[in-house]
């Protein structure tokens, strides 16, 4: 199955970061080449230059007599490289302690990202003593802190990603109160059939963990599966148990923390909803505005529409002015196509007669006719084109255009409030923090262990959300595995 894995969170950003700042990459590897080959099946980022990746250099586990913890894989990769530089300024990454303690051996610097443990069970970092630094994933690498060159795409704090989904019902759940959350990842949010979305700061990870649950027995609340922890950034004023909570996760903003009073942490997660609204563009100040747009195009995706949202519905059809211009249109049309003198059943000859002495004359009510059926027809191509700006999909757009036809302005107007819609709702008071976050809990999953640039948690399906607004523990110190 190692050609199904994907990359750790974060692995790509860094690895074409390194590689358009010119910076000499090497592969150490303790697997054999066959066993690699299959491991970067789908990742060809992975292999070498000469096969379409961005590693200068590639060993494995044959070109070396002692594998890790050995210093020997590392000091290979070095000569084949053809550095001849001092090796503690050489930056190896490694997610397993054997890793660390072969770079610690070599004497180079080593950056330790542990590999997320099952069922979100705490790592233990005594086995990564030595390194240069520990972090939950490569997301929260700072390259300039050790010389290397700074990463450009942060916005404010934000860095941008490839956007992942989650959805799930409103359910009461854990008791757990929503000042002990941590707000590491930005995002967009829509609830029940409302397609309206609201910015979004949310914490992911194992049911976040603390040093002890409320009852003193156990450090998971009530769940052993990963939990999202939204907080739409608006004040509602109302609860939405049993509604449908959509979320698209564009963003990660910084791992979680421990905090030695409850007003720092509060504080470190209003700056959180200020990020995401800087990087998000609900308020002014970002550093990029190109990016900015693209992380607030998210908040399109038809993911966060209501199901069977932007589709004609009965309502529409059964609406008054719909049906009386759809009888105009039709039976204006048919009044009409035998000329002046023509035979016509009853009751198009009354309807020919009566247009006529409205409009001075046959062809002139005739003119008139075919004029409205021409701006019914324009309509129509507007409608198709807002519906499909409007992530309305191909079929609906089709069926409102047809609409349109006949019901003219009645469909266009329906199809540009479903485009209006996708407005998001402001931020009430800049980075507020007073409305409650709510908690998505996911099914548990199996872990995906591999090299520290082979492997990834990827999101879950979701079982259940819930929205809390009593204080819970004080004790606030987390650990949580976030992609």
């Amino acid at each position: 199955q190692w050609a199904s894995v994907g990359l750790m969170p974060g692995a790509q950003r860094a690895l074409l970061h390194l590689q358009e700042s010119g910076i000499p990459l090497a592969l150490a590897s303790s697997t054999t080449a066959k066993a690699l080959a299959l491991k970067i099946t789908n990742h060809t980022l992975l292999a070498s230059k000469v096969n379409g990746g961005v590693f200068d250099t590639v060993i494995t586990g044959e070109s070396v007599s002692k594998g890790k913890p050995s210093p020997d894989i590392f000091l290979a990769a070095m000569k084949a490289s053809g550095v001849t530089m001092d090796p503690k300024r050489v930056i190896v990454i490694e997610d397993s302690p054997a890793g660390v303690q072969a770079a610690l051996a070599a004497n180079m610097r080593v950056i330790a990202v542990p590999c997320p443990m099952p069922g979100g069970k705490k790592t233990d970092r005594s086995e990564y003593d030595g390194a240069t630094s520990i972090i939950s994933c490569l997301y929260d690498w700072r390259p300039d802190e050790v010389g290397l060159p700074a990463f450009k795409d942060l916005v404010g704090e934000v860095i941008p990603i490839d956007p992942w989904f989650a959805k799930g019902p409103v359910v009461k759940g854990f008791g757990r109160g929503s000042k002990s959350l941590g707000i590491p990842n930005a995002g967009w949010a829509s609830r029940g059939n409302d397609p309206t979305v609201y910015p979004t700061a949310l914490s992911v990870g194992w049911n976040p963990h603390f040093d002890s649950a409320e009852a003193g027995e156990t450090e998971s609340h009530s769940s052993n599966g990963k939990t999202l922890e939204p907080w739409l950034l608006h004040e509602f004023g109302f609860d939405f148990y049993g509604e449908e909570l959509r979320l698209v996760v564009c963003g990660y903003i910084r791992p979680e923390a421990p905090f030695t009073t409850m007003e720092a942490l509060i504080e470190r997660i209003r700056e959180d909803a200020t990020q995401t609204n800087l990087a998000l563009g609900m308020i002014g100040g970002s550093n990029d505005s190109h990016t900015t747009n693209n992380l607030r195009d998210h908040a399109r995706h038809k993911f966060l529409k209501p199901e069977g949202w932007g589709e004609p519905t009965k309502k529409f059809l059964m609406r008054p002015t719909s049906i009386l211009m759809s009888v105009i249109a039709i039976v204006s049309m048919l009044s009409i196509r035998n000329g002046p003198d023509g035979a016509l059943l009853f009751p198009l000859g009354s309807v020919r007669d009566m247009g006529s002495h409205l409009f001075g004359g046959f062809y002139s009510f005739r003119f008139a006719v075919w004029s409205g059926f021409c701006l019914h027809m324009l309509q129509a191509a507007i409608v198709v084109k807002s519906a499909l700006q409007s992530n309305l999909g191909i079929v609906n757009a089709l069926k409102w255009g047809a609409l349109t036809i006949f019901c003219g302005f009645s469909a266009l107007s329906t199809v540009l409030l479903y485009g209006r819609s996708f407005i998001v709702k402001p931020l009430q008071s800049k980075a507020s923090a007073s409305s409650s976050p709510s908690s998505l809990t996911t099914e548990p999953q199996p872990p995906l262990v591999s090299s520290a640039v082979e492997s990834e948690v990827t999101p879950q399906k979701t079982t259940a959300v819930k929205k809390r607004k009593k204080s819970g523990s004080k004790k606030n110190k987390q650990n949580v595995v976030s992609s």
